[in-house]
C-alpha cells in the first residue's frame, strides 16, 4: 500500500468511527483518565499560553488543558478527521469552554506558523 492510500484509508476509518467515539465518550473518558491526568500534569498549562493538541478526538483531554490556560490562553484542538473535529466542537460547546479553536489539521502537514504555540500535546506525549 502506498502512503497516500494509507492516509486516505486512515481518514475514512476515523471519520467512520467518530460517531461511535462520541457515543462511547463516557467509557473512553474513564479508560483514559489516568493517562489524561498525567498528560495534563506533565504539560503544565499556564495562563496565556497557546497549546496545540494533535489527534484530539472528542477533545476531552485538551479541554482539561484549556482550563489551565485562562481567558488569555488558547488551545488549538486538532484532528485530521473532520467528523472528530465536529464532535470536539460540540462537546466543547456543551461544556462551555470558550478558549478553544477547533481545526481540521493533518499532523504531517501543519498549516501553522513557526513558533506559534508554546507546547504540543498528542494523546500520550507532550512536547
Amino acid at each position: 500500500m502506498d502512503l497516500d492510500e494509507y492516509r486516505q484509508d486512515s481518514l475514512a476509518n476515523w471519520n467512520r468511527l467518530a460517531d461511535n467515539w462520541r457515543e462511547e465518550r463516557d467509557f473512553l473518558l474513564k479508560a483514559m483518565d489516568p493517562v489524561a491526568r498525567d498528560l495534563v500534569e506533565r504539560l503544565d498549562p499556564q495562563p496565556g499560553q497557546t497549546i496545540l493538541e494533535l489527534a484530539a478526538g472528542t477533545g476531552d483531554t485538551g479541554f482539561e488543558v484549556a482550563k489551565g490556560l485562562g481567558q488569555d490562553g488558547r488551545l488549538i484542538s486538532t484532528d485530521f478527521s473532520p467528523a472528530m473535529v465536529d464532535h470536539a466542537r460540540a462537546v466543547g460547546e456543551e461544556l462551555g469552554i470558550g478558549n478553544v479553536e477547533h481545526r481540521v489539521l493533518d499532523a504531517e502537514d501543519m498549516d501553522l506558523d513557526d513558533d506559534s504555540v508554546d507546547r504540543v500535546s498528542a494523546a500520550s506525549a507532550t512536547c
